[in-house]
């Protein structure tokens, strides 16, 4: 199992002390169970591997020091490599609230939960109706999104688990799909609205502490409407009408993270 995973490039910042005490000074990539991976600044796309049973310990930029053989340790391999996963692994998974969908009429709700290294996927649901009627249009329906998640060059406070898994900038590709009904005509009459949305998400994640995160967001792609009536609709994303079916999405989440 991965329990770390670093993108850095520039001057080599790391160092990997050998059980012999040699040192290579490189940028450390990826830290598993078994291998260390890292690149120099000879070719810093050029990735070599070590066994971390000839490796003492990673000393990273900040100081920050991962040992993999301590003295008068009696421990297993085995125990040894169940350790390092539960207590190294961090959080896999994160629940988000949309912190602004209130004051647009209606509540979003996402679960995301890591894959792998810089990869994660989210599923959202909205409730239309729970929040402000900024326009008067009294409306009621819901709408859920799926979303895979690739981060790029993932950054943190320190080198933990967390802040190189859940932190940096990402693209999210995601399916979007609404229903609900809401007055028009100045309340005369009420009408369904279908919608469905290929969207693609471009944003900023944040965790602090592997327990809070912050999630920014602002994406763009098509829509399709069974009705000319979601012009200016804003429930989880925007839409201008079938005559110009364009999706625009933004939005500010906050989160919680937890689960091994």
């Amino acid at each position: 199992m991965l329990f770390l995973s670093i993108s850095m490039f520039g001057q080599n910042n790391d160092k990997i002390i050998k059980l012999n005490n040699d040192v290579i000074e490189c940028n450390v990539k990826i830290v598993e169970v078994d291998y260390i991976t890292y690149s120099t600044n000879e070719n810093t796309n050029a990735f070599s591997k070590i066994s971390t049973n000839d490796v003492s310990k990673v000393v990273f930029e900040n100081g920050t020091v991962k040992s993999f053989h301590q003295e008068a340790s009696n421990t297993t391999k085995s125990n040894k490599t169940k350790s390092s996963s539960s207590n190294d692994l961090g959080n896999r998974n994160i629940l988000k609230f949309s912190f602004l969908s209130p004051l647009l009429g209606h509540s979003e709700f996402s679960y995301a939960r890591k894959i792998k290294p810089g990869q994660s996927f989210q599923v959202s649901f909205g409730v239309i109706g729970w929040g402000i009627d900024i326009i008067d249009e009294d409306p009621s329906g819901y709408y859920t999104k799926v979303g895979y998640r690739f981060m790029k060059n993932a950054v943190g406070d320190d080198k933990t688990i967390m802040s190189k898994l859940f932190s940096g900038s990402y693209v999210m590709p995601e399916l979007a799909f609404r229903n609900f009904d809401k007055n028009v005509d100045k309340g005369e009459n009420r009408v369904t609205t279908q919608d469905f949305a290929i969207l693609l998400n471009f944003g900023r994640q944040i965790a602090f502490s592997d327990a809070f995160m912050i999630d920014y967001y602002f994406g763009a792609g098509y829509t399709f409407s069974n009705s000319d009536n979601n012009y200016g609709s804003h429930y989880g994303f925007v839409t201008f009408g079938n005559s110009f079916p364009i999706a625009i999405s933004a939005g500010l989440r906050i989160g919680y993270l937890f689960g091994k």
